[in-house]
């Protein structure tokens, strides 16, 4: 990307988390790409009068780290995060997919540094304001069926969008899902059929917060009210690629795992052994940016991508929490836009999306054509407040 697109970002990203003068902001990325973006970042945040810290998490620098290290000096790594992440008010991860597939590390010693960070991630997503991003690369291209140029320019359009004019439109779906009780997702096409109850009085929009691109509303299951069975789009998780998971659940627990040859469905088997927590939803979502509309192979997009739900496992945000704790969180996206099969969700007995499309004339105006024509166009890329949803 050119070097104006990049300070367009940055902008975007340290005003979307709020630095300010006295700012201490870690800064993680995963690719060199990825830390021209980080350097643009911490321009900006000394430029604000804050402090700046930036924090190699490549696959390279990973394998580094860890190739020799002993389970004791991964659990001081483990400490030593967490003493540090306490210091710092504002986290910005930015992501590169392609860059962490070359993770090299076993998978037990994988598993025990996830264990060990995982301290450190929940204080980092419950006391600090924090931004998940990523970049465009060739692979990112390649999965949305896209020429470099243009997968940038997608990518610009999905992030630099005014995602204020989105905010309010959110709203009535937050209150269904507060005052929702039983949910059952439909979608014969794709061997769907699941069933759960909803936590109530809890749930939050995500318009541009805590990951860009954005445009999401969530909330948690009961923990052990999941049963039946669900069909999920392809997914990267943790350097680990996967065509598609189709997982079954009963009580809340998954119980049976299918995916597309048995080396994925171990890989699959292995995160949901991480912990008691990781075989278990900690989050249940809408996905509505009009902007997403291919897949890409890339969760961060894939999870806002129009017509579509995401269900985590593992561990819950404390904003919707339903008790589940775990050291991942896997957010596994399904699509049920005609062409990808269609199908239907349900909540207590009202549908409430046909297809992809809402349905009620409350949630109407979530529809792509409603949403686009409310968004304020060209997109705004100056400073913005953060969006206090009504009450």
């Amino acid at each position: 990307m050119e070097k104006e697109a990049f300070q367009a970002l940055a902008e975007r990203y340290t005003s979307a988390v709020n630095v300010s003068a006295g700012s201490r902001v870690l800064l993680s990325y995963q690719s060199d790409e990825a830390k021209r973006l980080a350097d643009a970042c911490a321009a900006l945040v000394l430029q604000k009068g804050g402090t700046a810290f930036l924090k190699d998490e490549s696959a390279a620098a990973l394998n580094d780290r860890l190739r020799h290290a002993t389970r004791a000096a991964i659990a001081r790594m483990g400490d030593e995060d967490f003493a540090f992440i306490k210091t710092i008010d504002i986290y910005i991860r930015i992501k590169d997919y392609d860059a962490f597939s070359a993770l090299l590390i076993p998978d037990d010693i994988h598993k025990f540094y996830l264990l060990c960070m995982n301290a450190a991630l929940r204080y980092r997503v419950n006391n600090t304001r924090w931004l998940v991003v990523t970049v465009p690369t060739p692979s990112f291209a390649q999965g949305c069926g896209m020429t470099l140029a243009e997968a940038e320019a997608f990518y610009l359009k999905a992030c630099l969008m005014d995602y204020d004019s989105m905010a309010a439109t959110v709203v009535p779906l937050t209150n269904r899902l507060k005052k929702g009780g039983h949910v059952h997702i439909k979608s014969p096409a794709q061997g769907t059929d699941l069933e759960f109850d909803l936590i109530g009085g809890k749930a939050k929009e995500c318009v541009g917060q805590c990951n860009i691109p954005d445009g999401e509303c969530y909330t948690a299951p009961v923990k052990d009210s999941v049963n039946g069975t669900i069909r999920f789009l392809s997914s990267l998780y943790e350097g680990k690629k996967f065509d598609f998971v189709e997982l079954t659940f009963k009580d809340g627990r998954v119980v049976e795992v299918h995916a597309a040859d048995e080396e994925q469905r171990k890989n699959i088997l292995s995160f949901l052994n991480t912990d008691e927590g990781a075989s278990y939803v900690g989050e249940f979502a809408f996905n509505f940016n009009p902007f997403i509309m291919k897949t890409t192979g890339k969760t961060l997009f894939d999870e806002k991508i129009c017509g579509g739900i995401h269900l985590a496992l593992g561990n819950a945000y404390s904003e919707t929490s339903n008790g589940n704790v775990s050291a991942i969180h896997w957010d596994l996206v399904h699509l049920q836009r005609p062409e990808f099969g269609g199908g239907e969700i349900w909540i207590d007995d009202e549908l409430i999306r046909k297809d992809g499309l809402f349905i009620p004339n409350d949630l109407q105006g979530l529809n792509p054509d409603r949403l686009i024509a409310a968004i304020r166009q060209p997109a705004a890329y100056g400073p913005r407040q953060p969006f206090t949803p009504a009450p």
